[in-house]
């Protein structure tokens, strides 16, 4: 089955992963040296498409996208996290989740 493989393999981020939310998250991501999903294969293809109005992928392609992103995270996973983050984002309703279920990283807050 090479569908799922090339799926993970293009949200895979392992002991690079590198986590956000909140206002001014994203940017503090990019400018890490590790890489956050908008810098995979599939998640930079999502932003760019996304980014270029080209279409606005629903949540759901999102969060799905993230749960294999935080799956494959492992080792120490950085956690950019800036004041007003919200508790209904994907971070805390999905990454973290998966990250704390699969108990096979760490997150450290920065």
């Amino acid at each position: 089955m090479l569908g799922p493989r090339l799926l993970v393999s293009g949200l895979y981020a392992g002991k690079n992963a590198i986590l956000y939310s909140g206002p001014g998250a994203k940017a503090l991501a990019a400018a890490s040296s590790g890489i956050p999903i908008f810098k995979t294969t599939i998640g930079g293809a999502m932003n760019w498409i996304e980014t270029h109005s080209i279409v606005q992928f629903p949540r759901i392609v999102w969060n799905v996208a993230s749960a294999i992103y935080a799956a494959t995270a492992t080792g120490t996973v950085r956690v950019f996290l800036t004041e007003g983050a919200n508790y209904s984002s994907t971070f805390y309703r999905i990454e973290a989740q998966v990250i704390k279920f699969l108990g096979k990283a760490e997150m450290v807050f920065k």
